[in-house]
């Protein structure tokens, strides 16, 4: 078979440049969209500021489109990417999806055991862009060394995200997660939390963590919109945890405000 080939004035920017944007989310049996309000805010915001022609209700209308092709009896991963044309300067998006089922609903409570890498990169974008290959590879790496992720340090010696998931940190009755600023992404299911989470009674703190901070935890977590809460069972060479069931209690309180 030849190879399908993009034609016309427009080039494909995607495959260029790297251009481009994705979403992954959770669709929970029934075809429900898990945090679909926040993937949408976020893509389309990314959209504006790179100058893509991307609206939310196009968005919306495609979303439906995938779900219709879903098993209503299983969960799903979807993943949305926005492919971006351009002559070189960006004047049409052709969105393209990916749903993987699921052999169980997320969270799975499966605790997480990370290998330490030092990240090459600084601040990423806030956004799901297309550039994701050096956190791919982190990821990619730690599955291949036996670990579940990558626990990912920045240039400044500090422990700022997993290859796939936002970092946290608990200590009492607060949690912390590092800020953008060190190179954490914007992930929806994060800023979910950083409303949501101080209504049970927690306090919630945004700021660059320390490995000490990891050290003197009393539980490690993290957090993404497919698996949501996972525990960190341990770190490489940093130390083990047990959150002793919290996080299951804590996830039968904020379950209902997200779902």
């Amino acid at each position: 078979m030849a190879p399908r080939m993009d034609a016309g004035p427009l080039v494909n920017l995607t495959l260029r440049y790297g251009e481009g944007l994705f979403e992954t989310l959770l669709v929970r049996p029934g075809r429900r969209p898990v945090l679909w309000p926040y993937h949408r805010e976020r893509m389309t915001a990314a959209a504006g500021q790179l100058g893509y022609p991307l609206e939310s209700d196009r968005l919306d209308r495609y979303l439906q489109r995938c779900l219709r092709r879903m098993d209503p009896d299983r969960p799903y991963r979807l993943r949305i990417q926005a492919v971006v044309y351009g002559d070189p300067h960006p004047r049409r998006v052709r969105l393209v999806a990916e749903a993987q089922a699921l052999p169980v609903e997320p969270p799975t409570w499966q605790a997480l055991r990370l290998q330490v890498q030092t990240f090459p990169g600084w601040v990423r974008w806030p956004w799901k862009t297309c550039d994701y290959l050096w956190f791919h590879r982190a990821w990619r790496q730690a599955v291949e060394a036996g670990f579940d992720d990558a626990l990912l340090v920045n240039r400044a010696g500090r422990p700022f995200s997993l290859g796939r998931a936002n970092l946290w940190v608990a200590q009492g009755t607060t949690l912390w997660t590092p800020p953008l600023s060190e190179g954490a992404l914007a992930g929806t299911f994060r800023r979910f939390l950083l409303t949501h989470w101080p209504a049970l009674g927690w306090q919630v703190r945004v700021r660059p963590l320390e490995w000490d901070d990891l050290r003197q935890a009393d539980f490690v977590m993290a957090t993404n919109s497919v698996r949501l809460l996972m525990p960190v069972g341990s770190v490489a060479g940093v130390g083990t945890w047990d959150d002793g069931g919290r996080l299951r209690a804590l996830w039968d309180r904020l379950g209902p405000r997200l779902f």
